[in-house]
């Protein structure tokens, strides 16, 4: 990472990073050291801030200098990586103000009009820092980094950065996360923004998870001036992509994500750490409120949705939450109920996600099949952000992606109309984990991938389906994660948002766990396997109780035993029915997760289900096994059932017409 020296906050010109050597010694020495202080204290502000409001969060490896393709796309900036900046509210049709943060790039020529990229943030747009501190630094960056607004500044575009209703210095409070109010407010500030003197009449949108999803949210407006939209780990499925991945509530992640929130609505700071209450002293006030009047006003508004508290009143995805006057669904806030609005507006779309980020992966390829205006798709070996670069393979947290390279190719083809070559190359990059090989496919999953089945058999999976049926009994384990250290982070879940990455990513051995969960390997594979796609675990299954939840692991295990994580999936055996009606499209069977489809098993009664893992590319090697574990917990990410439900054994049929088997998307050039 880059040290911040005085010269990065304007104190000194570059160059000039300490006094010239003409000082009298005393006076000399008494300037060093306040300078040495001062350059201490700056480094450790640069820093804090960076860990506890960039988007990349703690850990986020730094990008390269790589592109995709054959072309290389890398133009050379057209002003330097700085900016002007104003903030001002605009009223919205309600007459609720929004607070939006104008950054232009530095000494614009008179006249000249240039595109606009625009972020619609929930965490808070920039931070106006204590007096002390205001003097190196006049603001800190929030929901969007100093250095992507510097970098595309740089390449010719404003940037506008919206406190969305009930956040930040905006007026107003919110019923609901991605709410059709907050879509409605989107239009109204792109109205404003092609109005401007310095505005073209062109805009795209981009953003990291929230601000991603906000930015697909946008395409719903219709609005004319759109031409880009670049979301990164955005929620194309509300319920099933994020809150409750297979129908299971991912409660330690929306505690999280409530308490940073509530913190930076009502601008109690103190859950955010000590050291950003030191610094900080509330989000940025709009030019000429300079003694935060209006500011205090609005936060004053923010008497917002409990997310948490709703969650505890529902669990189907068409449930509304009774307990709040909204009365609002998870799928009312959702891209995917919302996607033919998305695809209307013609805008293309360029998705970015990471296979490590959350069950989000899905929403990438959901995305794509599901929007004709899907015209390129990157997943590589990143968790949320993308911020931190893992695979089993490599201990580098650094990308060798540059990914806002990336992201100024499609906006100055599709925004400013350059050729950037993207009209000659494949929709789809993947990375592929074990290769170590970034990919290309015009399709997803890839035309070369067919389905192979591997049937469960006592400890063991096979390529030949058995006759005889037969069951296999497992006593449930409680106990079991998928996380290490202290609090079991460091995995994909965590990587959500920042109060809940308590580790880097890293999934290490998985012997411990597999211990505690019904384990079925594979043969000792002649030649490497490359699943790439989505493992579906087609599963014949009761419970003692009729309840409970599945966790399945897809996995690798080397020559000595060691067994390494390749992918998950999860069911409520609640939703365990099988939709003929799904939503949208996808390339594997679908539960519905409505309230009307939710079963009721009796007591060791089995069932057929489908449990679809989430999407990977990963090949295993020559001389390793493919493995299947089978668990009913993951205790440090999801619910567990209450006791009253939660069962003690449960019963895997094998065998037979009906047995249980994986179906494993493996790419036809590694097929015997």
């Amino acid at each position: 990472m880059k040290k911040s020296g005085l010269s990065d906050f304007g104190i000194f010109p570059k160059g000039r990073e300490k006094p010239s050597s003409d000082y009298p010694q005393k006076e000399k020495g008494a300037v060093t050291f306040s300078m040495a202080l001062f350059s201490i204290l700056n480094t450790t502000l640069f820093l804090l801030l960076l860990f506890f409001f960039s988007p990349v969060h703690a850990g986020g490896g730094k990008e390269g200098d790589k592109t995709l393709g054959e072309t290389h796309y890398s133009p050379e900036p057209q002003y330097k990586a700085n900016f002007d900046y104003s903030s001002q509210y605009v009223p919205m049709a309600d007459g609720v103000k929004l607070a939006v943060d104008v950054f232009l790039p530095k000494k614009l020529e008179e006249g000249k009009k240039v595109p606009t990229v625009v972020y619609f943030v929930r965490y808070v747009r920039t931070f106006q820092l204590k007096a002390f501190w205001r003097g190196l630094k006049k603001i800190a960056f929030g929901s969007v980094s100093e250095e992507e607004v510097k970098f595309f500044n740089s390449h010719g575009y404003a940037v506008a950065i919206v406190d969305l209703r009930g956040t930040g210095a905006s007026y107003g409070h919110r019923d609901m996360e991605f709410s059709p109010q907050e879509v409605d407010d989107m239009g109204k500030m792109l109205d404003w923004i092609v109005k401007q003197p310095w505005s073209d009449g062109k805009t795209a949108t981009t953003g990291i998870s929230y601000t991603g999803t906000t930015a697909e949210l946008a395409l719903i407006t219709k609005h004319t001036s759109l031409k880009a939209c670049v979301p990164r780990s955005d929620i194309w499925d509300l319920y099933a992509d994020i809150v409750y991945p297979g129908g299971i509530r991912q409660t330690p992640f929306v505690k999280e994500w409530r308490l940073t929130t509530n913190a930076l609505d009502q601008n109690e700071l103190a859950p955010l750490g000590k050291k950003v209450k030191t610094f900080v002293k509330w989000p940025s006030p709009v030019d000429g409120d300079k003694k935060g009047i209006q500011l205090q006003e609005a936060m004053a508004q923010h008497k917002n949705y409990d997310i948490f508290e709703g969650l505890y009143r529902i669990r189907a995805r068409d449930e509304p939450d009774r307990g709040y006057g909204a009365e609002l669904t998870a799928d009312d806030c959702s891209i995917h109920t919302r996607v033919k609005d998305v695809e209307a507006s013609g805008v293309p779309i360029f998705r970015i996600g990471g296979w490590f980020d959350g069950a989000l992966p899905n929403s990438v390829f959901k995305g794509l099949w599901n929007t004709s205006n899907t015209k390129r798709v990157m997943v590589g070996p990143w968790d949320h952000g993308p911020g931190q670069y893992f695979t089993n393979f490599t201990g580098t947290k650094s990308k060798e992606i540059n990914i806002k390279l990336e992201i100024l190719r499609f906006l100055d083809h599709h925004v400013k109309g350059i050729d950037t070559g993207l009209d000659k190359e494949a929709t789809v990059n993947y990375f592929t984990m074990g290769e170590q090989q970034w990919k290309t496919s015009e399709t997803w999953p890839p035309k070369d991938v067919k389905p192979v089945d591997m049937f469960m058999l006592e400890e063991s999976l096979s390529e030949t389906k058995i006759a005889e049926e037969n069951s296999i009994e497992h006593f449930c384990d409680y106990s079991s994660t998928t996380g290490y250290g202290e609090k079991g982070g460091g995995t994909r879940w965590n990587s959500l948002t920042i109060l809940y990455k308590y580790e880097d990513t890293y999934y290490g051995p998985r012997n411990a766990q597999d211990n505690l969960m019904e384990v079925f390997d594979g043969p000792v594979l002649d030649k490497d396997m490359e699943i790439t796609g989505h493992p579906a675990f087609h599963l014949n299954v009761s419970t003692s109780t009729g309840r409970g939840h599945l966790f399945v692991y897809l996995e690798e295990v080397l020559p000595d035993g060691t067994s390494r994580y390749i992918t998950e999936g999860m069911l409520d055996l609640d939703f365990a029915a099988m939709t003929d009606n799904p939503d949208y499209k996808t390339c594997y069977p679908q539960h519905s997760y409505k309230e009307e489809d939710m079963i009721s098993l009796q007591p060791d009664e089995f069932t057929q289900t489908v449990i679809d893992l989430i999407p990977t590319s990963y090949t295993i090697k020559a001389g390793n096994r493919i493995r299947v574990a089978v668990g009913v917990a993951d205790k440090d990410h999801f619910d567990i059932p209450t006791e009253d439900i939660r069962p003690e054994r449960i019963n895997i049929k094998i065998g037979g017409e009906n047995g249980s088997f994986v179906r494993l998307p493996v790419s036809s050039k590694e097929i015997n």
